[in-house]
């Protein structure tokens, strides 16, 4: 098939894919532990509000960071710093220091990995094969998605929580190695045209963040008492 004769595609994937195992096994119980762990529910989805919030305090500073070490380097780090997450929720006991430095190390790493895996694979993908490219990412993705979480589950009450996390841990290292062989691509300081070319980006988000919000309220107005 031609849209697999891109190798750093084909490397951008199979990162992508392992840290799938990740990002799917460990993010599935990130709440249930909490809960389990002894923190109270209302602290437990704030946790949530606190790591979305670091985000959007976060990402401005991922631009001028990226144009000084490069698109792949960051990624790198975002994936290193996104494994650390994992060994912090196994150690969580209530609501205390661990909380926090999950809230902080989980804002830190998911707003570094994601706004620069995104941009990377844009830049190195193929514009004419963007949607095999993307489509092939994602239905492997999906398996893992349905995998992952079984096993995390099986770990969690077979071994507990240190082993099933640590495993978690291992595969997000371990999803940095085929970057290793990818090029680095430098950003540059400015470029004429970037925020009006940006702006239907925007607008997606924005209506998909409309359409989670409707969705969420209706469903909790439709399971509420009359």
């Amino acid at each position: 098939m031609a849209y697999f004769r891109n190798r750093t595609v084909n490397l951008l994937n199979l990162h992508y894919w392992i840290h799938a195992v990740a990002a799917t096994g460990g993010s599935a119980f990130f709440v249930t532990y909490l809960l389990k762990a002894g923190v109270p529910a209302p602290t437990a989805l704030s946790s949530f509000a606190l790591i979305l919030l670091g985000r959007f305090l976060i990402r401005p500073l991922i631009v001028p960071l990226t144009m000084r070490w490069g698109m792949r380097t960051m990624v790198i780090v975002g994936t290193l710093l996104t494994a650390f997450q994992f060994p912090l929720l196994a150690e969580v006991d209530g609501v205390g220091y661990m909380l926090v430095a999950l809230i902080v190390v989980s804002s830190v790493g998911d707003t570094v990995y994601w706004s620069t895996y995104h941009a990377y694979f844009a830049t190195l993908g193929d514009d004419e094969r963007r949607g095999h490219q993307i489509g092939v990412r994602e239905a492997v993705t999906a398996l893992v998605g349905v995998v992952s979480p079984l096993m995390t589950g099986l770990l969690l009450v077979t071994w507990g929580p240190r082993a099933a996390f640590s495993l978690a841990t291992i595969f997000c290292i371990a999803s940095a190695l085929p970057l290793l062989r990818t090029p680095e691509v430098r950003v540059a300081s400015a470029v004429s045209g970037a925020f009006r070319a940006s702006i239907p980006g925007m607008l997606l988000f924005v209506a998909d963040g409309w359409i989670m919000a409707v969705t969420s309220s209706s469903g909790r107005s439709r399971s509420s008492p009359r």
